[in-house]
């Protein structure tokens, strides 16, 4: 799947956006298979222990590919889109750069950039929803609900982050599961990509009839 998104994409030099995103979000789903496959072996890579491991197949999943597709499927004013993409296809090798090496400033401006890539996309997602007259209501919900859910279990992941290397108060995995793992894989993660598959009028008509230089 992979090698065939970058067949399709073409030459490195005449990438477009939709080609970026496709490209990246598949590379990040096979990442998160091996890592999963690695977890469930019981192998250990780079002295990485569970549930590091474990936790790297799954935020691969939901942080990497399923959020740059929805960066990748919103519109904004200026670069903000656009930043959305960077930001969001960024920060999850640096992340990883963080856990390998040991470094606080991978592994925090990792996190950081990762918040503000899925902020900017949770607020072009909310401007939407609100100003979207032709979509559907149930469109528009979820992608409320998708906009809000990221906002505050993303400051635990960077609080989490920064716990790993001074003294800032964060949660554990176990709690930090059900308050910053669940949110933003079903509330922002499916609860938008479910939301780009309802009817969207205007702007779900640009995305379909975007040009790969777009």
């Amino acid at each position: 799947h992979l090698v065939g998104r970058v067949r399709r994409a073409g030459p490195l030099l005449f990438w477009g956006r939709v080609d970026v995103v496709q490209v990246i979000a598949s590379a990040y789903a096979v990442v998160a298979a091996g890592a999963l496959a690695t977890s469930r072996l019981g192998l250990r890579l780079f002295d990485i222990r569970e549930p590091i491991v474990e936790l790297t197949a799954v935020h691969y999943l939901y942080a990497g590919t399923g959020a740059l597709v929805l960066a990748g499927a919103v519109r904004g004013p200026g670069r903000a889109a656009g930043l959305a993409v960077v930001l969001t296809a960024t920060a999850p090798p640096v992340v990883a750069l963080g856990f390998v090496t040991g470094q606080a400033v991978p592994q925090v401006g990792g996190a950081v950039v990762m918040a503000l890539g899925v902020w900017c996309t949770a607020a072009l997602q909310v401007r939407e929803a609100v100003g979207s007259t032709g979509a559907s209501a149930g469109r528009r919900a979820l992608l409320g609900v998708s906009g809000a859910a990221v906002l505050a279990p993303m400051v635990l992941a960077v609080a989490w982050a920064a716990g790993q290397h001074g003294d800032v108060p964060h949660l554990d995995v176990a709690d930090m599961v059900p308050l910053h793992g669940m949110p933003n894989a079903l509330g922002f993660t499916v609860g938008g990509l479910v939301a780009r598959r309802l009817p969207g009028g205007a702007s779900q008509s640009a995305t379909r009839g975007e040009t790969r230089g777009g």
